[in-house]
């Protein structure tokens, strides 16, 4: 719906300037214009193969692969490309490429995991398909398991045939990683790329072939790409990314965020780059306060955020706008991390609480005896931004900031609906380690009554309540599972006037600094930096064939502050049920029932489970049977405050 912001009443606004992108803008024909301007400077040095590429050549790179995509595959607007790679800088060169060339980007990791990858593919349909030889074999279960990966066309960073001999996979040959099942539809109009507009043949490389290598030494065609930039790429309608979500509540689902979204997105984040606390009209400036988000085009920016993570996608925009580098380090790798700021002199890092705490653990153990100061001049590394769970480990923080006194740590926070929403000023990083910080530019707050679920009360600072985001950046639609509305899950999560309820109780001080103090409903935890709902997990627990009911709850991770695990609380079938005397074939799982085996029927469930998610997901917390769940309240409901007290 249309929001009249000028009028809304009670509402909080950002107290910093937000610069208003240019009408009709993309992100494509923003990137454009970036790397021409910075054509000489370095913007992304891979740190693992020494690759670098200047503005010129990553242009050039990118509009190789837009050419390819265009007039070989067809991508146009509205196409799908997904990835399955391990982080890494011909990743980011291809996504970039297809962005040029019109198309949707969807992220993934193999760490994702089969179950969940399958997932994505079914709610958003790829066309194309970039991946790893590292995920040959993932690769060939969906082609023969879900209709749209067998539909794609797959391009590969590296030759998959080389590491199937490597690897020596019984029977992993391109023959049968190409292998489609015949009941699948391959005349599907949206996904047959094999034709021209005209109904012609198009002479393709086989996959077992088609190298990104053979793109970027492609032929360029930038009169083409930039008709599709300027002409057919329509901002306000075509989707840019999507994006995993757990949202607020409910099982995961793919938030499609439009060229617009993510332009008000990165513009928000441009601005914070500009302006300081209280620059916003109608605010009293404070001289002397350096920008909220103090990141440069003299800044050398690294971090663990991949690009199936809002923050790093958004992060690599923003990095390529402004003309900083970007160093590209192998996901979750400490010590490589603490090498390439020793290295590449890294001054920034927009990374998740869960890296930032294990590389400050690593560097105080270095720290003892001297070793981190023999091995590295890390004086260069002034800034760390936390996107994710809250910072938990303040003391920690100031044992490393004892030595290297010039490191400031910002909690931030943000959601894949909206983007970055809020982070912590320079001048409170040292005082104020409770708040999560002030909005966003061009972000409007309210906070409301979290007494019933429809509520709009709006309750006063320093009060809590439930925090309810506007902002241009908003997504408006989601992708989903086919058994679930999409719409009506997208209405659920918004108020009568446009605002998303994030479902987070918050309250903000008289300094427009905001803190987060919990959930609204045991909806959401938080492990590793993933958000976790039970009702997800819940949904697969429920498919084990023992499994007559499930509950999900976090416990705390001792490993991780801040941080908790999933457990399972279970209630099995019985024995004289219909499921288990008629349903149920598997006669290992009868028998093991049958004698009350239930340390086999444990470790079955948790591997059932582990077998279908990411590792953030996998029940460590624990699998624990049950005859009855605790209940309580007139509508007998199950008491989750309750399980989470037992051992």
């Amino acid at each position: 719906m249309q929001l009249d912001i000028d009028n809304l009443k009670q509402v909080i606004r950002s107290s910093v300037k937000y610069d208003q992108p240019r009408e009709g803008a993309s992100i494509p024909s923003i990137l454009l214009e970036a790397l021409d301007e910075h054509s000489d400077r370095c913007l992304i040095v891979d740190a693992k193969s020494k690759r670098q590429w200047t503005g010129t050549k990553l242009l050039d790179s990118m509009m190789r692969i837009a050419t390819y995509l265009n007039r070989q595959l067809r991508v146009r607007p509205s196409s799908v490309v997904l990835s399955l790679c391990e982080h890494n800088d011909l990743e980011i060169v291809f996504v970039l490429g297809a962005i040029f060339a019109g198309a949707s980007i969807c992220g993934t990791s193999p760490k994702d995991g089969y179950d969940e990858i399958k997932a994505m593919c079914d709610m958003v349909k790829p066309d194309v398909i970039i991946a790893q030889s590292k995920s040959a074999e993932m690769i060939s279960k969906l082609r023969m398991n879900c209709k749209y990966a067998a539909n794609s066309r797959y391009i590969w960073i590296d030759n998959p045939m080389k590491q199937s001999l490597t690897n020596g996979h019984n029977g992993l040959t391109m023959d049968n990683v190409n292998v489609q099942d015949e009941n699948l539809d391959n005349n599907n109009d949206q996904h047959n790329l094999n034709h021209d507009e005209n109904g012609n043949e198009i002479k393709l490389l086989e996959d077992s072939t088609l190298l990104l290598e053979d793109l970027i030494n492609g032929p360029k065609d930038r009169q083409l790409i930039e008709d599709v930039i300027r002409n057919k790429i329509q901002p306000e309608l075509h989707v840019l990314t999507y994006m995993l979500t757990s949202g607020s509540t409910g099982r995961a689902k793919v938030v499609a965020s439009t060229h617009e979204e993510l332009v008000h997105g990165l513009h928000s984040m441009l601005s914070a780059t500009r302006h300081p606390l209280n620059s916003a009209a109608g605010c009293k400036p404070v001289e002397g306060l350096c920008p909220l988000m103090p990141i440069s085009k003299d800044s050398i920016i690294a971090g663990d955020l991949p690009l199936d993570h809002g923050a790093g996608i958004n992060t690599m925009f923003l990095s390529i706008v402004l003309g900083a580098k970007s160093i590209v380090l192998p996901s979750y790798d400490v010590e490589t991390f603490w090498q390439g700021v020793h290295d590449y002199r890294i001054s920034s890092s927009i990374a998740s609480t869960t890296f930032t705490y294990r590389l400050l653990s690593y560097l105080k153990q270095l720290m003892v005896d001297g070793e981190a100061q023999r091995r590295w001049d890390l004086s260069c590394f002034k800034f760390i931004s936390c996107a994710g769970s809250k910072l938990a480990f303040v003391d920690l923080i100031r044992e490393i900031q004892a030595t290297y006194t010039q490191l400031n740590v910002a909690q931030s926070y943000g959601c894949t609906e909206i983007g970055f929403i809020s982070m912590l000023p320079i001048s409170y990083c040292r005082t104020n380690t409770d708040s999560v910080g002030v909005l966003f530019p061009g972000l409007i707050a309210k906070i409301v009554d979290d007494s019933s679920p429809n509520s709009s009360k709006f309750v006063p600072r320093n009060v809590r309540g439930e925090l309810c985001l506007w902002s241009k950046s908003k997504f408006k639609s989601y992708r989903c599972h086919e058994d679930e509305d999409a719409d009506k899950i997208v209405a659920n999560c918004h108020d009568g006037q446009g605002f998303y309820k994030t479902g987070d109780l918050v309250h903000m001080d008289d300094q427009d600094r905001l803190y987060i103090h919990g959930r609204i409903k045991d909806t959401l935890f938080l492990n590793e930096d993933w958000k976790i709902t039970p009702a997800e997990l819940e949904h697969i627990v429920n498919q084990h064939p023992l499994v007559e009911e499930s509950v999900v709850v976090g416990v705390p991770n001792p490993q991780l502050p801040g941080c908790h695990l999933p457990r399972a609380f279970i209630k099995l079938i019985s024995t004289t049920s219909r499921e288990f005397q008629l349903e149920l074939q598997n006669q290992e799982l009868k028998s093991r029932l049958l004698g009350e085996d239930m340390s086999f029927i444990i470790d079955d469930i948790y591997q059932f489970v582990a077998q279908r998610t990411a590792e953030a997901k996998h029940l460590k917390g624990g699998v624990r049977i049950l005859h009855e769940f605790p209940r309580n309240g007139l509508l007998n409901k199950i008491d989750r405050k309750a399980l989470r007290q037992l051992d």
